[in-house]
This record gives structure tokens, sequence and C-alpha cells, in this order.
């Protein structure tokens, strides 16, 4: 198996994760929202992002991510995964829907941010909107 292919696999797992992320955001997002008294949203939201940590044993808890450090580690690492594909493998051409996976993927970043610090039903859904964007463009990136 070649680099190059190795790189490849890397990123389609990694975006297969990423997807996923977002989804379970929004599901949960969603459903700490019907709750019905409204004041108990933001203490389990808040509980939810300081306790859910990965992976969930035979890691000490000080080196587990938290939730938002999954996405930003899934990020980092397509981001990471595609520089490498640009130095070993064909390259991408620079065409018009390059400029819109990248800017895609700039604002992926944005709503993460503000997925991160105040999670809620219309981030989660933007987020995983644009997750799901990024990746159809990166297969209308002709090799």
């Amino acid at each position: 198996m070649t680099l190059p292919l190795v790189i490849v696999y890397t990123r389609l797992v990694a975006s297969i994760l990423l997807v996923g992320y977002f989804l379970f955001w929004l599901i949960m997002t969603i459903g700490l929202e019907r709750l019905e008294p409204a004041g108990e949203v933001a203490p389990l939201t808040a509980a939810m992002l300081a306790g859910g940590r990965w992976p969930p044993a035979a890691v000490p808890w000080r080196l587990r991510l938290t939730l938002p450090g999954l996405g930003w580690a899934f990020l980092l690492v397509l981001v990471a995964s595609g520089l490498a594909l640009l130095a070993v493998g064909p390259g991408y051409p620079v065409n018009g829907v390059l400029g819109v996976k990248l800017g895609l993927l700039a604002a992926l970043v944005v709503t993460h941010a503000r997925l991160a610090r105040r999670p809620g039903p219309v981030p989660a859904i933007v987020s995983l909107t644009l997750a799901l964007a990024v990746v159809i463009a990166s297969t209308l990136l002709r090799r």
C-alpha cells in the first residue's frame, strides 16, 4: 500500500468520524432542548461538555479528549492529511471547487468554535450541513 493511499484512507475515516461527531451534537442538542423544564438544559449541556471524555477507558482521565476537543482533533487530522497528500500525492487542481471547499472548511471551523462554546440546535445543524458540504465538495475535486 502506498503512502498516498494510506493518507486517503485516513481522510476517509476522519471524514466519517467528523460527520458522525456533528450528528451526535445535533441529536444531543435537539434532545436536550425538548426537556420540559427549560432551566435544566444549560446545566445538562455543561455536564455533557465536561463529563464526556474520549477514549473512555485505558487512558488516564487528564489525557482524554473532551467532546469539543474530539471535534478539533478530527479537523486537525483532516487538515494535516490534506497537506500531507499535497506533499506526497498528485496535487489538487486549482479551480473553483477547491476554493469552495476551503471556504466551507473555514466556515466549519467558525461554527465548530461556536458549537464548542455554547451548544445549541442551530450551530449543530449548521455544522453538520457544512461538514457534509465539505465532503461533497471533496468528491467533486478531480485528481
